[in-house]
């Protein structure tokens, strides 16, 4: 059922005809060889594939790659060369080595790739349990498979831990945990990114990774923090690369490239400010926040919503244009001067919280909730901005500033007119004159820009890029901001007519 062809027409440099393997039943086109000489090299490698599993399966070239996989697996584990690991796994994986493929993905899943380990050993094993299995399950839920098949080819008790596993990750209550010092790490660094600080989250696991601690032989990185809902955006793949090219393990914290906390790793991340939310790369027209002073997350989100928290989201899971609807939640955070580790437990004076979204519903400048006012309640301070701009129309720029749940100043600057402040003299840094001389016209967005500085340097504030673009962060459902139209103003109404059926027989 399978031809060997040998093309006379199809000749290489060194005069060898190219050889094409037809499998009749397959229905496929051939397959294409340099040589019947690489024809055979393949075949010698799938030989062995096939029989790698077998004990007695035992030649030089066995021995061979079975040294270069232990010399790999303490490389690895040293924090040396992670490319050339890499590919020394691989050619053990090509020819059927045992432990080549669970080195080999933990590696690659470290530098981004989503690829399956199925191999022995049930949930009781933690290199299963704790960092194979939750990778696999999470990577699927991120593709949009919410049924992972090679959950039915487990035992009979670990499908139901499996199981619970799977609700666990899809409900984003899942938390990766691991032994020793690095797990202590962990659990710190996941409280720093749960309320934006994922600067400070990664440091705090690059610091611990000379510390980690490996379940067994064949284990070489910590994949399972990339199941873990808060902390897996912040490990992206040149983390990932930072985390396989880190000492780590017992007795080898003397080896490799470089030690945790080596040069590259700032001691304080540098703010972000506000001005990135106009970066074109962003691709997004109409944003708002509420930042609060000496407020917890918790707290801000309280005064704003009323409500509980919601488990993390991501940046597309609260786009209404995502298959969400308007009513998608604010995400809640915390930042700013003073924001040593992300706490819940902000003490008043420290660092500002606050609530963000992409994607709001229209703006209508008289009709705004007062959210600074009750942000600010109690001796606080608030600064509150709403931002509206589609394709080349002209921007709307609404700011407020609050202080004890009363607004000091504000300034509006839309469809292309400036409107005075409602209340208190803006101060000149923030005068809209200047910021917005073409009252939003521009089409560099150069006023918007400008704005944000402008308002990021006066009360020292800043917005954490990566945790509202990248990571996730608990969501709160604040409500419409625009309240419904009062006595005398305007509403639009839609009334929809269905025709009356037919009488039978017309």
């Amino acid at each position: 059922m399978t031809d060997l062809l040998l093309d006379p027409g199809d000749v290489n440099a060194e005069g060898e005809w190219a050889l094409y393997v037809y499998r009749g039943w397959s229905g496929e086109y051939p397959d294409r060889f340099e040589s019947f000489g690489a024809f055979m090299r393949a075949k010698y490698v799938e030989f062995h594939g096939d029989n790698g599993a077998d004990a007695g399966f035992v030649n030089e070239t066995t021995r061979a790659l079975d040294a270069s996989l232990e010399r790999a697996r303490l490389a690895t584990l040293a924090g040396e060369d992670v490319d050339r690991q890499v590919e020394a796994l691989a050619e053990a994986m090509r020819h059927g080595r045992p432990r080549a493929r669970e080195l080999y993905v933990q590696l690659t899943t470290m530098l981004g790739s989503s690829e399956y380990f199925h191999g022995p050993g049930g949930l009781e094993d933690p290199l299963v349990g704790k960092e194979f299995l939750p990778v696999a399950l999470a990577q699927d839920l991120h593709a949009g498979k919410d049924d992972p098949w090679f959950l039915r080819t487990l035992d009979e008790g670990d499908q139901d831990r499996a199981t619970a596993l799977l609700e666990r990750i899809r409900a984003r209550t899942y938390e990766y945990e691991a032994p020793g010092p690095f797990g202590e790490a962990v659990v710190a660094a996941r409280e720093q990114a749960r309320w934006g600080d994922t600067e400070g989250a990664w440091r705090t696991v690059e610091a611990a990774l000379a510390d980690w601690e490996p379940y067994g032989d064949d284990h070489v990185a910590p994949i399972g923090l990339l199941a873990d809902p808060i902390l897996g955006p912040v490990v992206t793949p040149e983390r990932g690369r930072r985390v396989l090219s880190t000492p780590r393990g017992a007795g080898l914290a003397g080896r490799g490239d470089s030690g945790a906390g080596a040069a590259g790793s700032p001691d304080a991340a540098v703010p972000d400010g506000l001005a990135w939310l106009v970066d074109p790369a962003r691709n997004q027209h109409s944003y708002r926040f509420v930042l609060a002073e000496g407020l917890s997350p918790t707290e801000l989100a309280g005064r704003l919503g009323g409500g509980s928290l919601l488990p993390p989201h991501s940046h597309a899971e609260t786009r209404p244009w995502a298959g969400i609807t308007r009513d998608a939640p604010d995400r809640v955070g915390f930042c700013g001067p003073g924001n040593e580790a992300a706490r819940d437990e902000a003490p008043r004076g420290l660092g500002w919280s606050f609530v963000f979204r992409d994607g709001v519903e229209p703006f209508q400048p008289h009709r705004v909730r007062p959210m600074g006012e009750k942000a600010s309640q109690g001796g606080g301070r608030s600064v509150l901005v709403w931002c509206e701009r589609y394709e080349t129309s002209p921007v709307s720029f609404h700011f407020s500033y609050c202080e004890d749940g009363q607004e000091r100043y504000r300034f509006t600057v839309s469809g292309g007119t400036r409107e005075p402040s409602g209340s208190g003299a803006v101060p000149d840094a923030l005068d809209p004159r200047l910021l917005f001389p073409d009252a939003g016209r521009e089409g560099d967005r150069g006023g918007e820009r400008r704005a944000l500085a402008a308002i990021s340097e006066t009360f020292g504030v800043s917005l954490p890029r990566f945790a509202i673009q990248h990571g996730r962060l608990p969501a709160v459902m604040t409500g419409s901001w625009i309240r419904p139209p009062g006595r005398g103003e305007a509403r639009l109404m839609f009334v929809r007519h269905r025709p009356s059926a037919p009488e039978s027989g017309s």
